[in-house]
């Protein structure tokens, strides 16, 4: 598995990837969906260091 910190600006085309894992985790959450997540850094990232750590299996966005 490879583990890369995200960059901020790469987060907007990631979701179709984002949700379709959200969607395979055993207890999905709304509030893990990238919708929810971008819309909570619109509003209140500014206010935090915001890092995102993303997992690759094979080049595909995993679980980590």
């Amino acid at each position: 598995m490879r583990i890369e910190i995200a960059d901020l600006n790469d987060i907007p085309r990631m979701r179709e990837a984002w949700n379709e894992l959200v969607l395979k985790m055993e207890y999905p959450s709304f509030f893990m969906t990238w919708e929810w997540i971008t819309m909570w850094m619109e509003f209140f990232g500014h206010d935090y260091k915001i890092s995102i750590y993303l997992g690759y299996e094979n080049d595909k966005l995993s679980v980590i």
